[in-house]
């Protein structure tokens, strides 16, 4: 693979609050290593081929076009399989996250078939839930700052990726109450309520992907050093600013 081929799906539907912006960051960095980086939007074509893919990104969207965009990929369903079964890495971030999954469970009781491509189930609420957070993962001893706005949990997840130290979890138990759990992950797919947008704010869980994607593409090929910019320091300002609110 020579070039790093970014698949945005769905990028004039589901791109609430500029979360586009996460592929940018990551072009970016993915270049500044000496990769060539292309993104590519997703907009249902019949031919679309995602086996020569690096990334495959979906943002968030309101409920109606969640359930449009889930339409929409029904026919892709096979080819989205196989594609994470090769290792290609998927990042789906706000309610982005409710497409991997197995069912969106809705208020009424009725039920919407997601991708199937992670574990768990997404249950809505007529609450919407807002709110800045705060989170650790076991990736890291950074943490991961963002903004939560979302009006589903995820149920049903085996091991969340996230522990809220500030801010709602999006995870709930099998009772049905809120957990201070949030995300699903493995080693080539992340899902998150999360938005910021997600890798703009936290530059080190974007060399971390970015990383990932390149060994992947090239192996054995050692990248260029990226220097420091002033993401770096603003997301120590604002990890600084949410921890304060803890007394910490």
């Amino acid at each position: 693979m020579s070039t790093l081929r970014l698949v945005h799906l769905f990028p004039d539907l589901l791109n609430l609050y500029g979360d586009y912006a996460n592929l940018l960051v990551l072009q970016r960095e993915l270049t500044a290593m000496g990769a060539e980086v292309e993104i590519v939007p997703f907009t249902g074509e019949e031919d679309f081929d995602f086996s020569e893919t690096s990334l495959v990104y979906a943002g968030p969207g309101t409920e109606r076009r969640i359930g449009y965009a889930l339409e929409r990929l029904e026919p892709f369903r096979e080819k989205l399989s196989s594609a994470r079964e090769e290792g290609v890495f998927f990042l789906f971030c706000g309610s982005g996250a409710e497409l991997p999954a197995q069912k969106i469970i809705l208020p009424n009781g009725e039920s919407i078939q997601g991708l199937g491509l992670a574990p768990y189930n997404i249950r809505r609420t007529e609450k919407r839930q807002t709110g800045d957070c705060l989170m650790v993962s076991g990736l890291s001893e950074k943490l991961v700052v963002g903004f939560l706005n979302k009006s589903g949990s995820m149920e049903g997840v085996p091991q969340p990726f996230f522990r809220m130290r500030l801010g709602e979890g999006g995870i709930i138990d099998e009772k049905g109450q809120p957990t201070k759990t949030e995300g699903y992950a493995d080693q080539s797919f992340l899902a998150t309520y999360c938005i910021g947008p997600l890798l703009s704010k936290n530059p080190w869980l974007r060399k971390l992907v970015a990383s990932k994607l390149f060994d992947r593409a090239f192996p054995g090929k050692t990248p260029l050093v990226v220097p420091q910019d002033v993401s770096e320091t603003a997301y120590q300002i604002t990890a600084d600013s949410l921890s304060r609110r803890l007394g910490t």
